[in-house]
């Protein structure tokens, strides 16, 4: 419970930064954050009500092949493969899963980002 709330104080403290200077520590408090949060998603085994469902479509498509599984996205049929022909397992696959979600925002949104990590002045 500990891992939860330490993350929640990370988040909240990068997201009550106000003047430039702590803006600069409020984005680095995001990096740190989003990458905590990917190894907590990617790194669980057995968690949640949805692990054994990635399981075994993991399973499936790593044994039968692309057509075995009719009900599930084409994309995400080929980053399963991918996953069993490098040797990864569902963790692998979770954990790339995060991070796309965590950095799914229009360009627009991470322009004025862009300076923040400059030297300070």
């Amino acid at each position: 419970m500990f891992a939860y709330w330490a993350l929640f104080g990370i988040f909240g403290v990068a997201a009550a930064t106000t003047n430039e200077r702590e803006r600069r520590l409020g984005v680095v408090g995001w990096l740190i954050g989003g990458l905590l949060l990917t190894l907590m998603i990617g790194l669980r085994r057995n968690v949640g009500a949805d692990w054994h469902a990635y399981e075994a479509i993991y399973q499936r498509l790593k044994f039968a092949g692309f057509a075995a599984v009719d009900t599930v996205d084409p994309l995400y049929k080929i980053l399963n493969l991918l996953a069993a022909d490098v040797g990864f397992g569902v963790w692998a696959l979770l954990m790339f899963q995060s991070w796309l979600q965590e950095h799914d925002r229009p360009a627009s949104d991470a322009r004025p980002l862009a300076g923040a990590l400059e030297p300070l002045a």
